[in-house]
């Protein structure tokens, strides 16, 4: 028998996604859905990167009538990795001491004592509502000025975005996918 469809999870810009759907449009009906990490729900706030560098792949991503699930900027940067988490991502059986290394010089180099998670909070929507919870609103996404807005669906949409984030619960279960809780 054929496999159970899958999610397709874009990381950065959706311009492969897009060509992807453009090229392959039996895609559209074997994939369970698509998670996104971009946008910014409130118009008034400036560009983000990964829709922002090829908006008009994203809205076509977003309007593709695939199962489409975006974690917007502002709520996915609530999920974090900070400086505090070294001694517990160190403590990982296998690639502890190598993922701490690798995070604390990211870190440093930020001059920052914490980073967002951006994408592998979006990915948790292809699994539910545990963490990341949707707008019941369906909408669709369209361009103006270079940027991708939500507006209301008039009409069958398939695009929800996520309005809240529990971000401890987030983190406390990221922790234990990397082995360390």
């Amino acid at each position: 028998g054929s496999a159970d469809p899958v999610w397709l999870a874009t990381i950065g810009p959706a311009t492969n996604a897009a060509a992807a759907l453009d090229r392959y449009p039996e895609l559209c009906g074997a994939l369970a859905g698509i998670t996104m990490m971009g946008g910014r729900r409130d118009a008034a706030q400036p560009r983000e990167h990964n829709f922002g560098t090829d908006p008009q792949a994203a809205a076509a991503v977003c309007n593709s009538g695939v199962d489409v699930r975006v974690g917007d900027y502002l709520i996915t940067r609530q999920a974090r990795l900070s400086l505090d988490d070294l001694p517990a991502v160190r403590a990982a059986p296998g690639v502890g001491e190598s993922l701490a290394a690798m995070l604390e010089t990211y870190l440093r180099r930020k001059q920052s004592t914490w980073t967002s998670m951006y994408d592998p909070a979006s990915l948790t929507l292809a699994l539910g509502e545990d963490f990341l919870k949707l707008d019941p609103t369906p909408l669709r996404a369209r361009v103006h000025e270079d940027q991708v807005r939500f507006d209301p669906a008039n009409g069958p949409s398939t695009l929800r975005l996520a309005t809240d984030i529990d971000a401890a619960a987030f983190h406390a279960d990221l922790l234990r996918v990397i082995g360390i809780a």
